[in-house]
């Protein structure tokens, strides 16, 4: 059976996110003027068993279920199963917006050489919601998308939709936990795909407590992804720019390590920063210096 889209919903599935996941699936289920197919990814070991027994007795959509906890296999493995024309992706803790899937496929009809839609939305934090995007960066995306990027990531996952004969399942077959928005970006950038942006909120990203950018998950993982960028044919002022940001992860590990005093992870990290190029976190030495001449005077 042919869809006109096919939505992407991972999730743990825990209890205290129920209503959250909910609030997803109703998001998509009500989108008007497009035939969409919703695909729910279960995944990890989290699971709570009433709600994955009411989503499973649900009959307007499908349920996958993988025993492994990584958003990125499960936003895969609902990919390779999909059927949509145009396909997309909504964490259970965001939400699209009345008419965001007719907006998104309205464009890529009316152009047939976009690969990827991205939209404006929301942010939402603590019920008051920000425009994602301003008017003055909506521009420098459309004047120079890369050079955007790097100052902002606005390749938001509830504000992506693919076209499924251009951007293929195998095309986001990686298994990146963090950062994956960004290293698909630059796939996508190096394949000369086809992105264009329409200044339209179509969705809702809620802003929850427990930021995983905060995570030692998410800071050791920085350095690796961008190492991987780094290694795709990109310009040469967008590797400078990489190359700054890769130091700059490595010096968070270290700041990160030596605040918990794992002081031997934390010099480790910041000799490689420092290897790196990073001179300008060089300042930094005279922490690990003065916790030498306090260990010296015991």
């Amino acid at each position: 059976m042919k869809f006109d889209v096919t939505i992407i919903v991972p999730t743990t599935c825990e209890a205290h996110r129920a209503s959250l996941l909910r609030r997803a699936i109703g998001s998509v289920l009500s989108q008007e003027g497009v035939y969409v197919e919703l695909i729910v990814v279960v995944n990890g070991d989290r699971v709570d068993p009433a709600l994955y027994s009411v989503l499973s007795a649900d009959e307007r959509f499908r349920v996958l279920y993988l025993i492994e906890g990584n958003v990125s296999f499960a936003r895969s493995a609902g990919l390779r199963v999909a059927n949509g024309e145009f396909y997309g992706f909504l964490d259970d803790d965001d939400e699209f917006l009345p008419g965001a899937l007719l907006t998104r496929t309205t464009e890529m009809r009316r152009d047939a050489s976009i690969d990827v839609v991205v939209t404006n939305g929301y942010q939402c934090t603590d019920g008051s919601d920000t425009l994602f995007i301003g008017e003055s960066f909506a521009r420098k995306i459309a004047q120079d998308p890369l050079t955007a990027f790097m100052e902002m990531n606005w390749f938001h996952s509830p504000a992506q939709l693919f076209r499924s004969s251009a951007v293929t399942a195998a095309t986001l077959n990686f298994r990146y936990r963090y950062l994956e928005w960004t290293y698909l970006f630059f796939l996508l950038m190096v394949n000369k795909r086809v992105i264009r942006y329409l200044d339209m909120p179509t969705y809702r990203y809620n802003i929850t407590p427990g930021s995983v950018s905060k995570s030692l998950g998410y800071l050791t993982a920085c350095p690796l992804v961008l190492k991987d960028i780094m290694a795709l044919p990109l310009p040469p002022h967008i590797q400078k720019s990489l190359k700054g940001k890769h130091q700059s992860a490595l010096h968070s590990l270290a700041v990160f390590h030596f605040e918990r005093k794992n002081w031997r992870r934390a010099l480790a990290y910041h000799l490689k920063c420092l290897s790196s190029g990073g001179w300008r976190f060089a300042p930094y030495t005279r922490k690990f210096i003065s916790f030498g001449l306090k260990l010296r005077r015991r």
